[in-house]
């Protein structure tokens, strides 16, 4: 398995996500693969999902 390149910046990713760039434009800013790119928005969608749950957990959990 391919080693995780600590010089992308997932935060700039997602802006550029959400700025309308594709996978592949985003690849190209960064001399790397569309996959690569289409992993990293991945794993942070699935951290973001993962943080709300826990949140709402928490919060009903304080309430109760």
């Amino acid at each position: 398995m391919a080693a995780h390149r600590k010089d992308l910046d997932d935060s700039t990713i997602i802006d550029l996500y959400l700025q309308g760039k594709s996978s592949t434009e985003i690849a190209k800013q960064f001399g790397t693969s569309h996959r690569t790119i289409l992993l990293r928005l991945k794993k942070a969608y699935y951290r973001e999902k993962n943080s709300i749950r826990v949140t709402m957990e928490f919060q009903i959990q304080r309430n109760s």
